[in-house]
Formats: structure tokens, sequence, C-alpha cells
């Protein structure tokens, strides 16, 4: 039986990222299949995600604060900045 194909990102996958500790378990969801097939085809999904998630995190205050988080707003300007802005409401 044929092995299965090695991933590309086998070397880097699930490291920690700018310094920054990881969660020893990532998140998942499930998506509605029109939105999963526009998330798998971004050339850099995982830190999209992060940047997505950390984007709305921002928004609704809920972002831990600087003196006790591993993401301070220098770091976060510099290493996990979204790859594209919300849009203007």
């Amino acid at each position: 039986m044929a092995q299965p194909p090695i991933r590309p990102d086998v070397l880097t996958r699930f490291q920690t990222q700018n310094d920054i500790p990881m969660a020893k378990t990532p998140l998942s969801v499930r998506m509605p299949e029109d939105i999963d097939e526009i998330v798998r085809a971004k050339p850099n999904r995982t830190q999209w995600l992060r940047d997505a998630i950390l984007e709305k995190l921002d928004r609704e205050g809920e972002l831990p604060a600087q003196e006790t988080s591993p993401i301070d707003s220098s770091v976060t300007k510099k290493t996990i900045k979204p790859i594209r802005s919300a849009p203007k409401k």
C-alpha cells in the first residue's frame, strides 16, 4: 500500500510563532461548504485564521491586557497584523 504524501508544512506545523507560545492543541471548527472553500484557498490560511480571530477579539475588547499577555501591541502590529482590513461599516 502506498504511503500518503507528506504535507509540505511538516517542518513548520504547530511550531512557536514569533516567540509567542502556542496552545498544545489546535482549535477546530466546521464551516459552511462555500465559506470553507474560500478559506482553504487562502495562501497562508493558518495565519489568516489567527489574524481573523485576533481582530474579532480586539474589536470585542477581549484580548488580554498587555502586561499579562504574550501578545502585546508591538508584537501584534509587527507579527500578527491582519492580512487585509475589515470592510468599513
